[in-house]
């Protein structure tokens, strides 16, 4: 089996690196057949810097339930300046 892992996502504001990311989280999920929570739950193995604290905060801490979609979306708040 191929790896199927998200490529790790640094927290740079580039379109490419979020979607690359985004993308392998999704797949993960369909090839794993997991639950939103759940991926969203693993989803901070493959963050570093600011995204890693985005999901600490909000994911971790402060069980917060996303779904995949919502999660996706408010990292790239969190991430990208206001008028990306």
């Amino acid at each position: 089996m191929s790896n199927i892992e998200p490529q790790v996502y640094k927290s740079v504001p580039k379109a490419e690196e979020f979607f690359k990311f985004s993308h392998g989280l999704r797949e993960l999920k369909q090839r794993m057949r997991m639950s939103s929570e759940n991926i969203v739950k693993i989803a901070g193995r493959y963050l570093e810097g600011k995204a890693r604290a985005f999901h600490e905060r909000e994911v971790i801490r402060n069980q917060r339930r996303f779904t995949i979609t919502a999660f996706l979306q408010e990292l790239f708040d969190e991430i990208f300046p206001a008028d990306f």
